[in-house]
């Protein structure tokens, strides 16, 4: 059965000869074989497989599949899925056809070269004068274009929820209201056909307003670079009036215990111990170039332990006995190889803590 006109015969048993019924019937063949969407007739048997069975297909069907008449006729429409087919969607057109009922849903399809297409499927159930359904019609729209716009819509929206999440550090309450309402509206898209259009204009004029907040970002971005430069800029020069009085403090101190003996000398040792100290931890607070860039890296160098925790005895010592607390070290011949500042600093934050 290769025509719609013998279809139509066959399920009307009518006379082969040109009556009124047979005109309409090929007056119905040349409407379909003209129309640009796809057009299936099923029999009505099991819906299971390996049925139902194609008994038509129009020329649009043909030149969209890339599949012949022949090739499909007492086949079954599953030759048009494949891999990425929906299961679910698959399921729902069972149940509705198992229950002789309508349905229509979006579906990829797979041509006979393997490509990929998308169709807005409708199908529904024919039944003969008797009102026994004989027949499924199916009638196929391609919607490729559609569903293309579709996903770049989509991809757009979400890169657009990314970049609105970024604006949340920002103090201006007038953005934030705007990011709100631009991610509010982003919930509310949809893809329907009749809102498309409507959607991508509502997009456009949201973009238009991401690119100036982006455009804002990047000016108060600067501001806080320029801000940053003149934070390390003062601190360079600031750091050459916060070492003097330190190198001038470290020669009196020398000069000092140089001139006393006994217990003078010995505490000028401690207060030379305390300037150097401080000397080192100011040359690592000012160096925030580094810091900022990351390039501060450890020096290591092999000493004496027992060095490092007496210069911290000697430089903390006095703070401990002010609160009552006895601060002694038992020091033992050890040698260790890391960053003797750094190390330093450590031990002396966890004895001020103390």
């Amino acid at each position: 059965m290769n025509s719609f006109t013998d279809y139509i015969n066959s399920i009307s048993k009518v006379s082969v000869d040109k009556n009124p019924h047979q005109r309409d019937a090929e007056l119905a063949e040349s409407i379909i074989n003209d129309s640009n969407e796809d057009i299936i007739v099923c029999k009505a048997e099991s819906i299971d497989e390996p049925w139902p069975l194609i008994v038509y297909v129009n020329h649009a069907f043909e030149k969209e599949t890339g599949y012949s008449a022949e090739e499909v006729i007492g086949k079954t429409p599953r030759i048009l899925q494949g891999p990425k087919t929906d299961k679910a969607t698959l399921k729902k057109i069972h149940d509705a056809l198992n229950k002789w009922q309508p349905i229509r849903e979006e579906v990829l399809n797979y041509k006979k070269n393997g490509e990929e297409f998308w169709v807005s499927l409708t199908i529904f159930p024919i039944a003969n004068k008797d009102g026994w359904f004989t027949h499924w019609v199916s009638i196929q729209r391609n919607i490729t274009e559609s569903k293309r716009i579709e996903f770049e819509l989509y991809s757009a929206q979400s890169k657009l929820l990314a970049a609105n999440t970024e604006l949340a550090f920002q103090k201006n309450g007038e953005k934030e209201k705007r990011a709100e309402e631009l991610i509010v509206a982003n919930k509310e898209l949809n893809f329907q056909n009749g809102e498309k259009e409507k959607r991508a204009e509502e997009l456009i004029v949201a973009n238009k307003e991401l690119s100036k907040i982006q455009h804002d970002l990047l000016i108060a971005k600067s501001e806080a670079e320029k801000a940053n430069q003149a934070k390390s800029k003062f601190l360079a020069a600031a750091s050459h009036d916060l070492r003097q009085p330190l190198t001038a403090l470290s020669l009196y101190v020398d000069v000092l215990t140089k001139q006393n003996n006994g217990d003078d000398s010995e505490l000028g040792k401690k207060i030379q111990d305390c300037v150097s100290s401080l000397s080192e931890l100011l040359d690592n607070l000012l160096n925030v170039s580094k810091l900022d860039a990351g390039a501060v890296v450890a020096t290591e160098t092999t000493f004496r332990l027992s060095d490092t925790l007496r210069s911290l005895v000697n430089i903390h010592g006095a703070e401990a006995a002010h609160k009552g607390i006895s601060l002694h070290v038992r020091c033992a011949n050890l040698i260790t190889h890391t960053d003797q500042t750094i190390l330093q600093r450590i031990l002396g934050n966890l004895i001020a803590n103390a």
